[in-house]
C-alpha cells in the first residue's frame, strides 16, 4: 500500500512539474523515481503471487538458465519454465538437486517441489534475479534438446571471461 501511494505522490508531483513548466531534468529525474517504485510495487505483487505456490508439486518442461553450482552434497540451478501444469512461461525457479549435474542451456522435463524463499537477504538477491520461488527437483528428465540462444549466450560469456582473466594475469604478471 505505501509503495502505491508513493507512486501516486510522484506522479502526482511529476503532474505539477510539467504543469510548472519545470526544467526537463527534474520531469526526467521524477519520471526514473516514479519508474522505480512501479518496478518494486510490481515485483512485491509478484512475490506475493507465488508465496501460494509453498509446498506445491509442478510438473513440466525447463531449461537451465544459468549455470550449475556444486555445494559439495548437492547441486543449484536457476530454471525457466517453458511448459508447465502451474506456471506460466518464462517463470524462474531457483531448485535443488542430488542426483546428476545438469548443464547450461539443456532441456529437460521434472516434477518439482516449490517452497517459498525464506530470509531477508537471500529472498532480494533472488528477486533481483527474477527468481520468486524455489524448490527441490524430484524427478528429472533429460529431453536431449538445448536452447540455441542460451548456447550462444553462455558461449560469449564464456569467451569473454577468459579473454578478461588473461589480460587480467597478463597484466598482473608485468607489475610483479
Amino acid at each position: 500500500v505505501a509503495l502505491f501511494i508513493l507512486a501516486l505522490v510522484i506522479l502526482g508531483f511529476i503532474f505539477y512539474l510539467i504543469y510548472k513548466r519545470t526544467r526537463g531534468e527534474l520531469v526526467f529525474a521524477a519520471f526514473l523515481i516514479l519508474a522505480v517504485t512501479v518496478s518494486g510495487y510490481l515485483t512485491i505483487g509478484k512475490a506475493k503471487t507465488f508465496e501460494s505456490y509453498n509446498n506445491v508439486l509442478v510438473s513440466g518442461e525447463f531449461v537451465v538458465a544459468e549455470k550449475p553450482q556444486n555445494h559439495g552434497e548437492y547441486y543449484s540451478v536457476v530454471l525457466e519454465t517453458i511448459n508447465s501444469d502451474t506456471l506460466t512461461k518464462g517463470e524462474k525457479l531457483r531448485v535443488n538437486y542430488y542426483s546428476e549435474n545438469l548443464e547450461f542451456s539443456t532441456k529437460i522435463k521434472a516434477t518439482v517441489s516449490l517452497s517459498e524463499i525464506k530470509g531477508k537477504s537471500y529472498r532480494n538477491s533472488n528477486y533481483s534475479q527474477g527468481v520468486f520461488i524455489k524448490g527441490y527437483i524430484k524427478n528429472c528428465e533429460h529431453t536431449g534438446e538445448v536452447d540455441y540462444i542460451l548456447s550462444a549466450v553462455g558461449s560469449v560469456r564464456k569467451y569473454i571471461k577468459n579473454k578478461i582473466f588473461i589480460t587480467l594475469s597478463v597484466l598482473f604478471a608485468i607489475i610483479v
